[in-house]
Formats: structure tokens, C-alpha cells, sequence
């Protein structure tokens, strides 16, 4: 549902710090540029994420070469409609 935050799970090892961007695309733009659908395979090389946060305290008493699973939820999404990529 729109009202909810978006959730995404990871697996991480060897991680002191993680820079997370997130891109926010305007569909009907992009096609009415390109005249092609919106291809998620684009590159984001030179683009401003919308927003951007670095998570590192959560990392700081993790043991090197251990795996962990980490929820990241994001609330600046919530009522949001839209295409969006978050890189790691």
C-alpha cells in the first residue's frame, strides 16, 4: 500500500559503512524523451540520488566475516508513487 514505508532486507558482510542512495524517476518524462519504456538498467553515473543517507554505527561491533541481515525501512517513501532505485 502507498501509506507504508518501503522495507528492503539485505544480507551484508565486511561492511563498515553503506552509503544508500535513492533515485526517483519520472516514467512519462523519461518515455516521452526517449520514446522507449522506462529501462531499469539505466545508468545512474552523474545523477543526484533524490536523497541519500550512510548507515555506520549499526556496523560498528559486527565481527569481520561474519553475515548479518539488516531491514532497511524507508519512511521518505511512504505515500509515494512512483519508479525508484536505491543503490547500496
Amino acid at each position: 500500500m502507498v501509506e507504508e514505508s518501503v522495507v528492503l532486507k539485505l544480507e551484508l558482510k565486511n561492511v563498515p559503512e553503506l552509503i544508500i542512495k535513492v533515485y526517483e524517476f519520472n516514467t512519462e518524462t523519461y518515455y516521452k524523451k526517449n520514446m522507449v519504456p522506462f529501462d531499469t538498467s539505466i545508468s545512474l553515473q552523474g545523477m543526484e540520488p533524490s536523497f541519500m543517507r550512510k548507515e555506520r554505527e549499526r556496523f560498528f561491533n559486527v565481527k569481520k566475516n561474519k553475515i548479518i541481515s539488516e531491514e532497511f525501512i524507508f519512511d521518505e517513501l511512504k505515500g509515494k508513487v512512483g519508479t525508484f532505485i536505491i543503490e547500496f
